[in-house]
């Protein structure tokens, strides 16, 4: 059940408009690496993303995720610049949810390094809001929660990933390349104009995460591969 629009007020901390089901994918053979070291010999934050700089002041969203990990570590760190090293071993940006896999292996590394008392959850979903969910194995809801402060937006695992063995995804790429749309900005002209977002907000969603569940409880797949 996908992820699709945020709701009002949602945008900066990136609350989403309807809860939403997913499958985590396996590290073999598709993973994000990212690496975090806290220097004192640099003068600003620095990103090495699939081997080339990118420039973090530029990108609203890791600042994001940078100031609240600062917020939550000892006073000690507070002041260290992070040298980010990071590569997907996929397509980037070309519909594999590249950002959630990169902004967990983000929000993970750093909470360890800084210490920090932060939810990697709620740190994930700062920088690419799936990217909550990627913090759990085999099948996860995003609950859409009603907090302003985003506090009960959080990502639960339903049923691990052991759980359905039998239950295999095929991916397979067809363009490597950048989506000419990009997700928020996809989901941005959906929310402002089809007729039919209002409907999936209110009751579509809600009556397919019900059926779907209790699809995955049972291991019904016919069931499952309809919704």
């Amino acid at each position: 059940i996908k992820y699709w629009g945020k709701r009002a007020g949602g945008e900066k901390l990136i609350l989403p408009a309807n809860d939403s089901f997913s499958i985590t994918l396996s590290t073999h053979p598709f993973r994000t690496k990212t690496s975090v070291v806290l220097r004192d010999d640099l003068e600003e934050d620095t990103l090495i993303l699939n081997g080339e700089k990118s420039d973090v002041r530029s990108t609203p969203r890791i600042q994001s995720v940078l100031d609240y990990v600062r917020s939550t570590c000892p006073d000690e760190l507070k002041n260290k610049r992070v040298y980010i090293v990071s590569e997907n071993n996929f397509p980037t940006a070309a519909g594999m949810a590249s950002s959630a896999s990169g902004y967990c292996a983000l929000a993970a590394a750093l909470v360890r390094v800084f210490n920090s008392t932060a939810n990697v959850s709620m740190l994930a979903r700062m920088g690419s809001g799936s990217a909550c969910r990627s913090t759990l194995g085999g099948f996860v809801i995003w609950h859409k929660g009603e907090k302003e402060d985003g506090s009960d937006c959080v990502a639960t695992q339903f049923v691990d990933e052991n759980y359905w063995p039998e239950m295999q995804v095929l991916c397979a790429v067809l363009q490597g390349g950048k989506k000419n749309t990009s997700s928020t900005a996809g989901m941005q002209q959906s929310l402002q104009t089809s007729p039919l977002m209002p409907k999936r907000i209110a009751t579509t969603v809600s009556e397919r995460m019900r059926t779907v569940s209790e699809a995955i409880k049972a291991r019904d797949f016919y069931t499952f591969a309809q919704i």
